[in-house]
């Protein structure tokens, strides 16, 4: 069953609801996340962007992130609160904000990454599995097997693809 995700800024002036489930969630230690949160790291989870519905105006700025690719961070321009971000390696996905959320006891990230330009004063949750830059996230078909792919550990649970076929995989991968 999908559940629905709600929140918004600090004032009120932007509201969203997601009624997707998780693409994937996790906390971002690399050095544009800690810049443009003010913290150690960004704990975002992740949705396709189609079935996400915004009430509110929002300005985006986009930057170059530590893994050489635009990201687009939307803020509310009234209250300053940074709530979405669009990521030009995964341009049908919106990361929402962990602690936009209205119920923020929901988020539970999956992993952390970027972990090598983490804060030495960042304790990071150990029981999370670890990435010194950017894994790939690969989303198996439900009911597909991984078997013969070099990868972390294997959870075949979920239903949609980020990544249209493994050829097209390098460097680590993790199925959520």
């Amino acid at each position: 069953m999908t559940k629905l995700l709600t929140g918004g800024c600090l004032c009120g002036a932007v509201r969203f609801e997601a009624s997707a489930e998780p693409v994937f969630s996790g906390n971002c230690h690399c050095r544009d996340c800690q810049r443009s949160s003010g913290s150690a790291f960004t704990p975002a989870i992740f949705v396709q962007s189609d079935q996400v519905h915004i009430q509110g105006a929002v300005k985006y700025f986009e930057s170059r992130a530590d893994s050489g690719n635009t990201i687009s961070r939307g803020f509310c321009p009234e209250c300053g609160s940074q709530l979405f971000a669009k990521l030009q390696m995964m341009p049908d996905v919106l990361g929402l904000r962990a602690g936009t959320l209205d119920a923020p006891e929901s988020f539970r990230p999956t992993l952390d990454m970027y972990t090598a330009s983490a804060a030495h004063w960042d304790h990071m949750d150990p029981a999370l599995p670890k990435f010194r830059e950017a894994p790939v996230i690969a989303k198996i078909p439900r009911g597909a097997s991984c078997a013969g792919m070099s990868h972390s550990p294997c959870r075949p649970a979920a239903s949609t693809a980020i990544v249209e076929s493994t050829a097209k995989v390098h460097g680590p991968v993790w199925c959520l």
